[in-house]
């Protein structure tokens, strides 16, 4: 296999436009929260594009990063140029890049968030993040949740329950704890 170095490049950002077709879903409230991340910090995830005719580039991952970048007045992108691109290749990279490869750590974030929350409100610092308030709070909950002795409490060989609020809820036990956490939060 022939290892591509990626070529990171600052491009104006009138020559980049967005793909037509994007896998992700639109969600006004969180692109609005990416906006103010944006505004905030600066473009801290860079896009990822394929050079057209004309060094015009087209945008294949970070489209909405790139619209945001638009309205708030950039005039310069971060992106790594994949040059010149077939069409069957422009469409495996969308799928490639359309999940990330690894999990979540939704405890680690809900301990980053408790630390977090000393210093501001978490109504305040969901402005920025892509989770509401009660997202955030589950997710500090969380981290305080005992995961060894949850990982004790099987009922059966496969499921372990759960108590919460009113309901009952129960979860396939899968091959680690993590997949438990993101199935938890999945329900949250």
């Amino acid at each position: 296999m022939e290892i591509k170095e990626n070529n990171l490049v600052r491009l104006k950002i009138d020559t980049v436009i967005n793909t037509d077709e994007s896998i992700k879903e639109n969600d006004f409230h969180l692109f609005e929260k990416l906006k103010k991340s944006i505004a905030l910090r600066g473009q801290l995830k860079n896009i990822v594009v394929f050079e057209k005719e004309n060094n015009v580039y087209e945008c294949i991952e970070g489209n909405k990063t790139l619209k945001a970048l638009k309205l708030l007045g950039f005039k310069e992108v971060f992106a790594i140029n994949l040059g010149k691109l077939s069409s069957n290749e422009i469409d495996l990279i969308k799928i490639e890049v359309s999940r990330d490869y690894f999990m979540t750590d939704y405890v680690l974030i809900g301990k980053l968030l408790k630390k977090l929350k000393e210093l501001k409100p978490l109504n305040e610092l969901c402005n920025t993040i892509p989770y509401d308030v009660r997202q955030a709070t589950n997710l500090v909950e969380m981290s305080d949740f005992d995961w060894e002795k949850f990982s004790q409490l099987k009922e059966n060989e496969n499921q372990v329950k759960l108590f919460s609020f009113d309901e009952e809820v129960t979860f396939e036990q899968k091959q680690d704890d993590n997949n438990i956490q993101t199935d938890l939060f999945n329900f949250i």
